[in-house]
């Protein structure tokens, strides 16, 4: 089996290689202490949550910490280039959990929705009064979910 490709997608596998092998060839005897802070916080918690981080998932955290290093111009993990502050930190207001007969209660109060109008004409159908047509052919059957709007059709195609 052969592989054709243009020159400049072999140009970009080249430099996606060269790249890749430059972030791998960064591998430290140690890390900073804030990748190390970082795998260990992931480590706890997938602990946690009853899955342990494996090799394999370490190796690849590694490599992208010490990416997003690069990318920030520091090799401690540090502010961002050209003396960018960095953004704060922001607490979202979470709603706060709802139990299953409150929230059955809001649904209950919201309006019904109204089911869709299908009229069917010679060459299509209407939706509501929108004519819905197709330039390649005429619509031989369609079928409408009245509920959603959602529709599909056929379409009768001469070739000559």
């Amino acid at each position: 089996m052969k592989l054709r490709m243009s020159k400049n997608a072999a140009l970009s596998v080249m430099a996606v290689f060269i790249t890749c092998s430059a972030l791998m060839s960064t591998v430290h005897a140690e890390d900073s202490p804030a990748i190390e802070a970082s795998i260990e916080k992931t480590r706890a918690d997938m602990a946690q949550r009853g899955t342990p981080l494996t090799p394999q998932q370490e190796a690849v955290l590694r490599v992208q910490y010490r990416w997003l290093q690069k990318i920030q111009g520091a090799p401690n993990g540090g502010g961002l280039p050209g003396g960018m502050a960095q953004a704060p930190a922001v607490t979202a207001n979470l709603p706060v959990a709802m139990t299953t007969d409150a929230l059955a209660a809001r649904v209950s109060q919201l309006p019904a929705p109204a089911l869709v109008q299908v009229q069917t004409r010679k060459d299509g159908f209407e939706l509501n009064g929108i004519r819905v047509m197709d330039p390649e052919g005429k619509i031989s059957r369609q079928s409408v979910n009245a509920a959603s709007g959602d529709y599909t059709y056929l379409i009768e195609k001469s070739d000559g």
